[in-house]
C-alpha cells in the first residue's frame, strides 16, 4: 500500500510509515518545528488524531530524533506520550530525557508504560513535555515515529 498523508490538528502532516494486512496496526511519522518544541509544555504536540466515537488508540512503541538547525536547545525537558489534547490524560509511554538538548541526529526510543492503563475513548495521542522549553536558545526540530493500533470498543478485539 502507498504511504498516506494525514493532516494533524496543529497543521503538521504525518506520514503513515506502513499499513499491515491487519488494519489495526499503524505507524506514523510526524515532524515538529523548533517553535512548536519550545511551546510544547503548554501546547502538547499531536501525534495521532482522535480516532472517533467508540474507538481507542493503543500505543505500542515509538522513536524520537532531534534534527536540523544549528544550535542545541538549552533545556532538557522530559517528555511522555499521553492521551488528550491537553496532555492531561494517562501517560502511555515511559518518560524520555536527554533528547531536546542534544546535537542533531540523536535518536531515542519512547517505550510503552509497563503498568496497566485504561485506553481513553476517542482521545488523541500527544507528546507532552514535563517542563517548559520557554527561553531555550536552540533551533533544532524533532521527528517522532510511533506505532499504534486503533480498536472499536463495541466490537472488541
Amino acid at each position: 500500500m502507498p504511504l498516506q498523508m494525514r493532516n494533524q490538528p496543529n497543521g503538521n502532516q504525518g506520514i503513515d510509515c506502513f499499513q499491515q494486512a491487519d488494519e489495526n496496526e499503524r505507524c506514523i511519522d510526524t515532524e515538529f518545528t523548533a517553535a512548536q518544541v519550545k511551546a510544547a509544555a503548554t501546547t502538547p504536540l499531536v501525534l495521532v488524531n482522535a480516532p472517533g466515537a467508540n474507538r481507542v488508540i493503543y500505543y505500542s512503541d515509538g522513536l524520537i530524533q532531534i534534527f536540523g538547525g544549528t544550535a542545541n536547545h538549552s533545556v532538557d525537558a522530559s517528555l511522555t506520550v499521553n492521551y488528550q489534547l491537553t496532555g492531561a490524560g494517562a501517560a502511555v509511554s515511559t518518560a524520555v530525557t536527554g533528547i531536546t538538548n542534544q546535537a542533531a541526529g540523536v535518536l531515542k526510543t519512547i517505550k510503552q508504560v509497563t503498568t496497566d492503563i485504561i485506553p481513553e475513548v476517542n482521545q488523541p495521542l500527544v507528546l507532552k513535555f514535563g517542563s517548559s522549553m520557554a527561553g531555550s536558545t536552540g533551533d533544532r526540530r524533532i521527528k517522532v515515529r510511533i506505532f499504534y493500533s486503533v480498536y472499536d470498543v463495541r466490537t472488541g478485539l
